[in-house]
């Protein structure tokens, strides 16, 4: 018979509290999870106004301990287009070391942030 155990979940603050970011301009992040089973980050993308190019999340991963990151983005996501659209999207990934970034679509400002991570340390009880 197989022994089921809890989840050990522990909370991280964000990595990036939500910031005004001008048209084109950049919000990063890096992040060391490798002793996590799993972890979901919270991010938030909203735009001031309406834009043909939307704000656009790239997760890249390294498997150096953060000396070097992947030159291609492992994944790449983009936010709404219009106006005050408040766009949210939790990513699941592997523990590891990720450099995160995330582009306000030009020319108007944007509200970007990488918020709350919920981290999946292991499992009590089994």
């Amino acid at each position: 018979m197989a022994t089921v155990g809890n989840r050990a979940i522990a909370y991280v603050a964000a990595p990036h509290v939500a910031a005004a970011a001008t048209g084109s301009n950049f919000i990063t992040a890096t992040i060391d999870f490798r002793t996590a089973e799993k972890f979901w980050i919270d991010f938030r993308g909203a735009q001031a106004g309406d834009v043909t190019s939307p704000p656009e999340l790239d997760i890249y991963r390294s498997s150096d301990g953060g000396v070097s990151f992947e030159s291609v983005a492992m994944s790449s996501t983009t936010f709404a287009r219009v106006a005050s659209a408040d766009d949210r999207k939790v990513i699941e990934l592997d523990g590891g070391f990720y450099a995160l970034a995330m582009q306000a679509g030009g020319p108007n400002t944007a509200t970007l942030g990488i918020e709350t991570c919920e981290v999946l340390t292991g499992y009590v009880g089994v």
